[in-house]
């Protein structure tokens, strides 16, 4: 039960944090964000909320996302294309 407790403490005091401390910068100014995968990727189901998300928290910080996803592809045929696509 102590144990419980102060595992309940540590992560509310982590929680408690503002958000803008807790958010590392991942990207820079100029950086080109590559996103490489499959049918998913190419869709684009998730490029909006990793976008939005930086460009939210770090306006100053414009970064580049491109979309590398080709529909049916696996991860070996994800690194044979790093020379010539991505």
């Amino acid at each position: 039960m102590k144990l419980f407790l102060l595992g309940l403490a540590l992560a509310l005091s982590v929680s408690a944090q503002p958000v803008a401390e807790r958010a590392p910068r991942m990207f820079h100014k100029g950086d080109v964000w590559a996103a490489v995968g499959d049918s998913i990727t190419h869709s684009r189901r998730y490029h909006s909320f990793i976008y939005l998300y930086y460009l939210t928290r770090f306006p100053d910080q414009p970064f580049e996302l491109v979309n590398c996803g080709v529909s049916g592809d696996s991860a070996g045929g994800g690194v044979q294309r790093f020379s010539w696509d991505i």
